[in-house]
């Protein structure tokens, strides 16, 4: 889910720029982002608006330059257990 994400994420100047030319925000883009890159992306919300915003990114595409720029984007961080070091049977 998003709101496991760093807020720092959805304040990435670079990420709002691209979802403003879209007129999308930025959960819509990385969404698009990953379905662009054919990874399959579920979504949890029980808000209506929320589940409609998920599904609202079949009326753009990202541009080429825009795909590269996000690719590129590296934080550092991770949103959730690091697969190397994780001991499983304690989740």
């Amino acid at each position: 889910p998003f709101a496991r994400m760093d807020e720092r994420l959805f304040s990435d100047e670079g990420l709002n720029e691209i979802a403003g030319r879209y007129g999308k925000r930025p959960t819509q883009v990385i969404l698009r982002w990953n379905y662009q890159h054919g990874v399959v992306s579920i979504p949890k919300t029980s808000s209506p608006e929320r589940m409609l915003e998920n599904a609202s990114i079949f009326d753009f595409e990202l541009s080429e330059k825009d795909m590269r720029m996000i690719d590129s984007m590296e934080s550092g961080m991770m949103v959730r257990h690091d697969p190397d070091t994780c001991d499983y049977d304690k989740l």
